[in-house]
């Protein structure tokens, strides 16, 4: 049986929080683009039943669009949140997972998940030694 390889923990934990972020960005993203679609549907009147006001001084249309504006960026720091995970489980550089994953903790939504596990990845000991 093969040993296995030594990492630290704060790597470990990094790459966890890292993945973390993804499950997490992977369920909110369609949220975002669902409820937008719903509150443009809305506005144009194509779902009835829903008497209409304002949010935050904006109408549904508007707020639809903030929404579905919202999930495409999301979808972006989805893919960086990715090449972080990649980048600290395939090719354990930690420092670029740490960058990717700060990075992508600051793409809206914010994410305090992903910033940590960036944080730890890339303050760990393994970041120190890069691979050439």
């Amino acid at each position: 049986m093969p040993a296995a390889k030594d990492i630290s923990t704060d790597a470990k934990a990094g790459k966890i929080l890292i993945f973390i972020g993804v499950i997490l960005n992977i369920i909110s993203f369609p949220i975002l683009f669902v409820l937008g679609t719903a509150l443009v549907l809305v506005s144009f009147g194509a779902l009835s039943g829903f008497q209409q006001f304002m949010i935050f001084g904006l109408d549904f249309y508007t707020m639809g669009l903030i929404y579905i504006i919202l999930g495409i960026i999301s979808v972006i720091g989805l893919i960086l949140k990715i090449m972080a995970y990649r980048q600290a489980s395939q090719k354990e550089n930690f420092h670029n997972a740490g960058v990717y994953g700060i990075v992508a903790s600051f793409v809206p939504p914010l994410d305090v998940i992903t910033l940590i596990g960036g944080i730890l990845c890339w303050v760990s000991k393994e970041a120190g030694r890069r691979k050439r």
